[in-house]
């Protein structure tokens, strides 16, 4: 199948469904911060948005990995790179977070003697900072 039959159809599939409520609750975000910028700078009286009620995000049930459906993936993660190879097999085992996993450091966080794997610190990105432990 051409990727553009595929796009094409990915779009119909989503044409009609609703959209989740966290993007919802997002996109609420952003604007609201629009227009209080521009009440801020007096290029409006009043936001648009005021009065408006946020949306309650709805989580769904996630469904884990069955065993044979982990036995694929460790399969699979033996013929690639030791680095990503540890890494899913960590959050697959452990269900750490990838922000977990990326703050890891070998030699203070793992103690392979007593096969004690210590979860200290994460890596997180603010504007200001950019990526940081």
């Amino acid at each position: 199948m051409r990727l553009t039959k595929y796009k094409d159809k990915k779009k119909e599939e989503y044409k009609n469904k609703p959209l989740p409520t966290s993007t919802i609750l997002y996109y609420h975000r952003i604007l609201n911060n629009i227009f209080n910028f521009a009440v801020e700078i007096k290029a409006l009286e009043e936001s648009p948005l005021k009065g408006v009620k946020k949306t309650t995000v709805e989580y769904r049930e996630i469904e884990p990995y069955t065993i044979d459906e982990a036995i694929t993936v460790y399969q699979a993660l033996d013929k690639e790179l030791l680095h990503w190879n540890i890494a899913f097999k960590l959050t697959i085992v452990s269900g750490m977070r990838r922000s977990e996993i990326y703050g890891l450091y070998i030699l203070k966080h793992i103690d392979l003697d007593r096969r004690i794997l210590h979860i200290r610190q994460a890596l997180t990105y603010t504007k200001e900072h950019g990526y940081d432990w």
